[in-house]
């Protein structure tokens, strides 16, 4: 019996230093920080005659007492972190997706348009505007005069002045003016007439003597109604009759008259 006791004595004083280095005694390890493990299975077993001490070289509590198999080891710690693109705005973000804190375009000077956030989780105010400070933005169609190049000639227009709503989201075209169309019923730049519209034109205009003038659907003139009378004497013509005078606007003829033995 006495033999034994300086054994235990031995083997309670390693098991409450807790000094993180591993003792074998008959067939039991005590791991670091005091656990204890049988050599045979691997199963960890409580301590004798105390408690383990902690990683950090606590020594454990006097109490007696089989322990239950605790561990020691340290767990790394799973919160805190901060993860761009979670959705979550959180402490050292700016924002996250469409969530900004709050913030808007008006917190950075400007009058309309959206935040973006990007890839890294910061503001960025490319689509935020100020319109009416006569510059155009990435965000606005125009601003003032400014219509990022473009006139009334780029957006299919003959000329004209081009307008910028009062929101610069829209150009107006409304100042443009229309270029020659065939077809449009207004003769307009190189056109000898459109429809109906002849320009005031007519077959005797033309050199014909009567008829009917026409437009074709190529916007020039179609004088196949219009005829030439070769029997008739045109105006200083020699007459007998009236009869013999053209009919009034052919040949220079006014009065379809017979005077003085010349047509008139």
């Amino acid at each position: 019996m006495r033999s034994f006791l300086p054994a235990l004595a031995l083997l309670t004083t390693a098991c409450a230093t807790g000094d993180g280095s591993g003792t074998s005694f008959g067939g039991f390890s005590a791991g670091p920080g005091g656990s204890m493990s049988s050599g045979d299975t691997g199963d960890t077993h409580g301590t004798v005659g105390g408690s383990a001490g902690s990683a950090d070289g606590t020594a454990g509590s006097d109490d007696a007492g089989a322990g239950t198999g605790m561990s020691t080891t340290a767990g790394a710690s799973t919160g805190g972190a901060t993860e761009c693109g979670d959705g979550v705005l959180q402490p050292g973000e700016d924002c996250e997706a469409l969530e900004f804190g709050g913030k808007t375009c008006a917190d950075f000077g400007f009058s309309a348009g959206d935040l973006i956030c990007s890839n890294d989780c910061k503001i960025l105010t490319d689509g935020c505007f100020a319109c009416g400070d006569g510059t155009k933005q990435a965000a606005e169609q125009c601003d003032g005069q400014d219509f990022g190049g473009k006139t009334c000639l780029t957006e299919g227009f003959a000329g004209g002045t081009l307008q910028c709503s009062a929101d610069c989201q829209t150009i107006d075209t409304s100042g443009c003016q229309q270029a020659p169309t065939c077809g449009d019923g207004v003769k307009n730049g190189n056109e000898q007439c459109d429809g109906a519209d002849l320009g005031g034109q007519s077959c005797a205009s033309q050199g014909f003597d009567s008829g009917s003038l026409s437009c074709n659907a190529n916007c020039t003139f179609n004088t196949s109604q219009c005829q030439t009378n070769p029997n008739c004497a045109g105006a200083g013509d020699f007459c007998l009759s009236d009869e013999e005078c053209c009919p009034p606007g052919q040949q220079g003829i006014i009065l379809q008259s017979c005077q003085l033995f010349l047509c008139v």
